[in-house]
């Protein structure tokens, strides 16, 4: 039986954050509840801090300022978003079933609850505030369009699909999945996701992007 040393056993304890780590996830708890509650522009750093603990000094500190502290809020969100997006996919599935497995779990995750409430700030704020409009689009659709051409680039897609130009495919992909639920999203209307709606929805767009690119067939040779 192998014995485990107390130094392999001190190695393998998860790292206790530092207090400066404690402190910055508090400010980003607090931010993220009272832009979504309040807004971007209504809320102040005074009242975060008060909701998080700490100071003005160390918040600026750690993020520079209001602005910087909503990029790192949405940044955080999004990296979050995007871990677990690629953590639930299974792998070991054909490239088809695999992408409609990535298609099914975005749907569900972008439109759960949170995620329209930031859509609604972001839409409504932008005008005024374009820079957060800016850090959304570059941490979030940006960052999905890149993942999936990501995905559409590898080898496992030679011969079943037809793909020149892979960041215009994923673009492609992602407006055909978020026109369904976004506007009704960003208004604020009920979206009424069901397991058959979802299933439904998935199909009708991977059928969809299939049929645009789908790899010709070769005719057999004479």
């Amino acid at each position: 039986m192998m014995m485990v040393s107390g130094a392999e056993k001190k190695a393998e304890r998860p790292k206790k954050p530092s207090r400066r780590e404690v402190r910055q996830r508090a400010i980003l708890e607090a931010a993220n509840a009272l832009f979504l509650e309040r807004g971007y522009g209504a809320t102040n750093l005074t009242d975060i801090v008060k909701v998080s603990g700490g100071s003005l000094a160390t918040l600026y500190e750690l993020f520079g300022g209001k602005a910087g502290l909503f990029r790192a809020m949405i940044e955080k969100e999004c990296a979050e978003f995007f871990e677990f997006l690629e953590s639930e996919i299974p792998s070991g599935l054909p490239p088809e079933e695999t992408l409609r497995a990535f298609a099914t779990r975005f749907v569900e995750e972008a439109f759960a609850e949170e995620g329209g409430s930031l859509m609604r700030l972001i839409a409504a704020e932008a005008v005024q505030f374009p820079e957060i409009g800016v850090d959304f689009y570059n941490a979030g659709p940006a960052a999905a369009q890149r993942m999936i051409a990501g995905f559409l680039r590898k080898d496992f897609w030679t011969g079943v699909l037809s793909i020149d130009d892979p960041d215009e495919a994923a673009a492609t992909l992602l407006a055909m999945l978020f026109h369904h639920y976004q506007m009704r999203q960003i208004c604020g209307l009920p979206l009424n996701l069901t397991r058959a709606g979802i299933d439904q929805h998935v199909e009708r767009v991977i059928a969809s992007f299939m049929k645009v690119y789908r790899a010709a067939e070769k005719s057999p040779s004479a």
